[in-house]
């Protein structure tokens, strides 16, 4: 780290001395990046405000202004009303066409608990995008 190259003993002045950074540098560089590769990755969170217990208290349903959509764990397969789609475009176009003869409709959305939460999201963004604002979620209370 210091050179007392060509320095003579008794000849020690400040002017002589040379200092070498690089190996300190090294080390700090190392554990840069050692610190930056082992540190934790900033997690995404979607916040998700379910709605309070209504101790069994339903709300009784207006069934020509209600449909119903059913979402199932295989990605390919969605249920409303009472046919069963395999494809996603065809289920758009159905509700875009049940939206546009009927513009106060709801839409109830239920699903087995295996659903991902993607397919859950891509059909409530449709749903938004159809200016659909009254969609609901069907759930089921687990007894604990």
């Amino acid at each position: 780290m210091i050179d007392f190259d060509n320095v003579q003993h008794d000849d020690l002045s400040v002017d002589s001395l040379n200092i070498d950074l690089t190996p300190m540098l090294d080390v700090i560089f190392i554990l840069l990046i050692f610190f930056i590769l082992t540190a934790n990755s900033v997690e995404h969170i979607f916040e998700l405000n379910l709605p309070d217990e209504t101790n069994g208290q339903i709300e009784a349903v207006n069934d020509d202004k209600a449909i119903y959509l059913e979402i199932y764990a295989d990605e390919k397969k969605w249920k409303l009303q009472d046919d069963v789609y395999i494809s996603w475009d065809r289920v758009k176009s159905q509700l875009h066409n049940l939206h546009a003869e009927k513009p106060d409709l709801q839409v109830f959305i239920a699903g087995d608990k295996h659903v991902s939460l993607q397919k859950l999201l891509q059909t409530l963004t449709f749903l938004k995008k159809e200016g659909l604002q009254t969609a609901q979620i069907v759930m089921q209370q687990d007894d604990i």
